[in-house]
């Protein structure tokens, strides 16, 4: 056999020799390049995958704790007001705090004169107090119903209260948060019992008992409850999926989301897929005109490595293809279709942020929304189009999440903030940075985020930026959010006019704010003001128009 492979290569023309192991070779290298960028696939999404599950869980777990403090502070204020009022309206009191509550079982109320009670009220009928003035029993599941039982002392008074925390669920939407096409969040007790989930029949069952352990992962819930993250596979029902784990101690809590590993692989598979079959058609072309064509598609190959790994680093969005090929293009179509897949479940987890920002402070609700808007339609008036106008609207639903992370003592304050107060209000640009940095397609945006509170003179912050140093779209922002926060009513005081809130940004022009910005909005709000000029109303004959002016109509 080797005798006659040998004659039979001696006979070989030169140029047919060259071209067979110009085959071989491609061949091989295209084999290894897409092993190479499978793997290299495979590794990213999954990473991704994880970060995504890691910062949904983690955000939800904030979501829950915050709710748990703000009812401890209603629960405090209700205390203090109690005594103020005549014995006889306790109970109208009351009442008229649990009708505002649905996820609360009972509530109860006790001092040296008075012991009133509200609603059923679960565990023994023997009440033990403790002598901690602010307390929260871990989750417990008495006759059937899972609830946290919160404890308030005030002056020798008592405030006791139970939360249903599958009621909870409902009332603050978490079982509506989907994330992919079959992700969903779930909450378990510290005995690892699940106490909510989408499915109602596994409700009261344990997810360690119900689910098949994958060999290698800890399923001790003393190891979850003792890391600020963990990552789970296991099986149910026969479905393959990846849950990310977040405790909650002192609530008693564990905080999960889980998604099918199924979902998160395929993506990779049809990736795989699809290079293998790019290969072999390539590879096919090589044999029919392997000296021709060698170097057109070396080229293609070489620009194909070259984006992927601009990808890899963030670089570019998408790649991109200009030859005349219909092969290469329809190769590099079907990877930006995956690639745009995985932007699809990342954007499932900005939506869980944006509703969770959202829940965080009715004061500013929607506020988001309405900078959005009035950032987008500046960035028309200005020239922009296309690309840089739907980063402006992303970077705007989100340049207050960094907030999240801000104590609600100082968040929430009424009165005027301090020194340090303030110091910490102006971390939240940063902040949000470090929470969408697993994001790495929102580079754009998070450069925007942090920037809009920088001013042109570099009196802003957290960098003190200058001039052309500010991302354009983040003076855009700029202007857009202090706008809208002129314009609307806060506690602690009045919206101002459409007049009063045009003279501080014109004042602020050259300074504070992008001269060119202002004169876009300037020119915008005038000509909406003569669209809409039948709609505004003159209080007084002769004097200057007072004008309303709804954010909704801008659009």
């Amino acid at each position: 056999m080797k005798n006659y492979i040998a004659r039979y290569w001696g006979r070989l023309q030169l140029g047919k020799r060259f071209a067979i192991i110009l085959i071989v070779v491609l061949a091989i290298l295209g084999t290894a390049l897409g092993a190479l960028l499978s793997h290299r696939s495979v590794t990213a999404h999954h990473q991704q995958s994880v970060e995504t599950l890691s910062v949904a869980a983690k955000m939800l777990a904030v979501h829950i704790d915050k709710y748990m403090g703000h009812l401890m502070n209603d629960l405090e204020r209700l205390g203090r007001l109690i005594p103020l009022v005549r014995e006889d309206k306790n109970t109208g009191l009351l009442q008229e705090f649990m009708s505002s509550r649905p996820e609360l079982l009972s509530i109860r109320y006790l001092s040296d004169s008075t012991d009133v009670t509200l609603g059923q009220w679960f565990g023994e009928g023997g009440l033990q107090v403790s002598a901690e003035p602010r307390l929260i029993m871990p989750t417990a599941i008495i006759d059937g119903v899972p609830l946290i039982q919160l404890q308030l002392m005030i002056d020798e008074r008592i405030v006791l209260a139970q939360v249903n925390l599958w009621e909870l669920s409902i009332q603050q939407g978490l079982l509506n948060i989907q994330l992919g096409e079959d992700g969903h969040p779930y909450l378990l007790d510290n005995k690892g019992t699940i106490i909510t989930h989408p499915h109602q029949e596994l409700i009261g069952q344990t997810l360690i008992d119900l689910a098949h352990i994958k060999n290698g992962n800890d399923s001790s819930l003393d190891q979850i409850s003792s890391a600020s993250f963990s990552l789970l596979d296991y099986t149910l029902d026969q479905v393959e999926r990846k849950a990310g784990l977040v405790p909650l101690p002192h609530l008693g809590l564990i905080v999960g989301f889980s998604i099918p590993t199924q979902e998160i692989l395929q993506p990779s598979i049809q990736l795989r897929r699809t290079l293998l079959m790019s290969a072999a058609f390539l590879t096919f072309i090589i044999i029919l005109v392997a000296l021709s064509l060698g170097r057109m598609v070396t080229n293609p190959l070489q620009l194909f490595l070259s984006q992927m790994r601009q990808l890899h680093d963030g670089e570019i969005d998408f790649l991109t293809y200009q030859g005349e090929f219909l092969e290469q293009k329809l190769t590099f179509s079907a990877v930006n279709k995956l690639i745009k897949k995985q932007r699809d479940m990342s954007v499932a987890t900005i939506n869980t942020l944006a509703l969770i920002l959202e829940a965080k402070d009715n004061r500013t609700n929607s506020h988001s929304q309405r900078v959005s808007r009035i950032a987008h339609l500046i960035a028309r008036k200005m020239g922009y189009e296309g690309k840089p106008l739907e980063v402006l609207v992303r970077a705007a639903k989100l340049h207050d999440i960094g907030k999240i992370a801000i104590p609600d003592l100082v968040l929430l304050k009424e009165t005027a903030l301090s020194k340090n107060e303030r110091k910490i209000i102006e971390t939240h640009p940063e902040v949000a940075a470090r929470v969408l940095a697993p994001l790495n397609f929102l580079k754009e945006e998070i450069m925007i985020i942090k920037q809009h509170h920088e001013h042109i003179d570099g009196s802003g912050y957290p960098k003190g930026l200058t001039g052309d140093k500010i991302h354009p779209l983040a003076k855009i922002l700029a202007v857009a959010d202090a706008y809208e926060a002129m314009t609307a009513n806060r506690q602690y005081r009045k919206a101002l006019s459409h007049t009063e809130a045009m003279e501080r940004l014109l004042k602020g022009a050259g300074t504070q704010f992008d001269p060119d910005v202002v004169k876009a909005f300037k020119t915008l709000m005038a000509e909406r003001f003569a669209q809409l000029g039948s709609m505004f109303t003159v209080f007084e004959e002769g004097s200057e128009p007072e004008i309303t002016l709804e954010i909704e109509m801008l659009g």
